[in-house]
């Protein structure tokens, strides 16, 4: 919604948004409002919006724009993400969650992106191609710095310059959130294949890293594992990154989990785990049901 207009097309009010839905109002001569003289209820991706609480109301669930949050769960649960509460896939300029349950992706300028820069995006799948090892760990933030860090930890600077050269010359950095996507996609199925394969080889048993606070920690020692929801400390379902570097990644955005917590994890448990192929851009991970929680060893040194 973005004008209201009379019988005649006059223009009785207008609307601008934020990105994620914070309006300014307009009266029909320009002059900003503090709300609407017309009374018009619906805003911001035409829903329903309450002047008095300032939230919206998106069919399955409220949503608040001063957090960009809705306020409650996802009804569909991890289907769209590991955060069940964001709007959008936080990227409300290239989505849209329209009922509150399930995101849509507006993917014109992603194809758009791919039939101009095709050359670039045929080398940066090559630069995948040349770093399976280290592939994990190039999931968070520019594509051109993942591969660059990567291939200097495996001795492949070189090669590295010449996938960021390519990279920059087709000025892809100008759409970081479209070329972030479209790479994610790139090292996303390369990751995954390579921790599959890495399970496939650890005997039945795979590896997962966990960030957890002072108060988890102590948890798990004193009950030698983990607990669907030890008094209030975590939530139910157990996030492990499939890499210490991963969890490392998210300790560092959230300083109270300050530990990190090595566990094994039986294969037939990480098989019915929930598997997500970039965790908030700290690259792969897989959530644990709490009925299979007791089956995790956590490896205490």
């Amino acid at each position: 919604m973005t004008e209201v207009t009379d019988a005649s097309g006059n223009i009785q009010e207008s609307y601008t948004y934020s990105p994620y839905g914070q309006s300014l109002i307009f009266d029909d001569l320009g002059a900003p409002l503090t709300s609407s003289n017309i009374e018009n209820p619906y805003m911001f991706t035409g829903r329903r919006w309450d002047d008095e609480t300032g939230i919206y109301y998106y069919r399955a669930r409220m949503y608040d724009p001063a957090i960009g949050r809705f306020l409650q769960r996802d009804p569909v649960g991890y289907a769209d993400s590991m955060n069940l509460y964001s709007y959008a896939g936080n990227s409300p300029v290239n989505a849209s969650d329209p009922l509150g349950s399930r995101i849509k992706w507006n993917w014109t300028g992603a194809w758009r992106s791919i039939r101009n820069n095709a050359g670039a995006f045929l080398v940066a799948a090559i630069g995948c191609a040349i770093l399976p090892e280290t592939a994990l760990a190039a999931l968070a933030g520019s594509f051109a710095a993942q591969i660059l860090a990567a291939a200097g930890l495996a001795g492949l600077g070189w090669q590295a310059q010449q996938v960021l050269n390519r990279f920059r010359s087709k000025k892809l950095y100008d759409d970081p959130l479209t070329t972030e996507m479209l790479m994610n996609v790139f090292i996303g199925l390369g990751s995954i294949g390579l921790s599959f394969l890495r399970a496939a080889k650890a005997r039945g048993r795979v590896r997962g890293y966990r960030a957890v606070s002072n108060a988890e920690l102590d948890d798990i020692a004193e009950y030698k594992g983990f607990r669907p929801d030890p008094k209030g400390r975590s939530m139910e379902d157990k996030w492990f990154s499939e890499t210490r570097e991963g969890a490392e990644k998210f300790s560092n955005m959230y300083p109270e989990l300050e530990n990190i917590v090595e566990a094994e994890v039986p294969k037939s448990v990480y098989n019915k785990a929930y598997h997500h192929p970039n965790i908030d851009n700290t690259g792969p991970g897989f959530a644990i049901q709490p009925e299979q929680l007791p089956k995790v060893k956590p490896i205490i040194e």
